[in-house]
């Protein structure tokens, strides 16, 4: 997903990850992210010729770690669970993971230099949710296999869920989250009762 780095340039980007998630791209400060990496500003420049070049690398590992995250949440959890387990760890990985901060605040606040290639990964990232759901949702209930189009429709919703607690803890720092995620989901799993009993 990224291109190797050395040891120092990796040292770089953990630092950049870490301040990028506590600062817009406009404010935040390279000489910063130097010193937390134990160096001096002109090394960072030996590393990354620009602030873009350091934000997408950093992204672009933080993007990693988060994907991982959400394969893990869908493999440790029962199908039956359609990736609540993903939305229910949202409101603490936020407040613990400066990946998933940085990654919500690059994909929702961008740099207009970069908003191409953020928009791409955050994409991968919504893509693997979507793929990882319409899975979860079939084993559950193979009801649906005939009918793709449902699984696309309730994959849909999935997303517009996921996009809604985002929303949430980048815009409200999650207040409010916990009411917000009960409700979509009652209606998700109310809808799908329906549907299935009207099949």
């Amino acid at each position: 997903m990224y291109a190797e780095l050395s040891p120092s340039a990796e040292r770089i980007c953990q630092a950049a990850i870490l301040h990028f998630s506590e600062h817009h791209y406009a404010s935040a400060s390279l000489n910063e992210i130097a010193v937390a990496a134990g160096i001096r500003k002109a090394s960072l420049y030996a590393h990354f010729k620009n602030k873009d070049e350091l934000y997408l690398a950093a992204f672009n590992r933080a993007l990693a770690v988060e994907l991982e995250h959400v394969q893990q949440c869908f493999a440790e959890t029962p199908a039956s669970q359609l990736g609540f387990h993903y939305c229910q760890s949202l409101a603490t990985r936020y407040t613990q993971a400066p990946t998933l901060r940085f990654m919500l605040l690059a994909a929702y606040i961008q740099p207009a230099s970069l908003k191409v290639a953020l928009d791409e990964g955050y994409e991968d990232y919504l893509q693997l949710l979507r793929d990882r759901f319409s899975a979860a949702l079939v084993t559950a209930h193979p009801a649906l296999v005939p009918h793709p189009s449902l699984i696309t429709q309730f994959s849909t919703a999935y997303l517009g869920i996921v996009d809604s607690l985002h929303v949430k803890l980048v815009y409200t720092n999650g207040q409010e989250f916990q009411g917000r995620l009960a409700a979509l989901e009652m209606l998700l799993i109310t809808s799908l009762q329906h549907t299935l009993h009207s099949l």
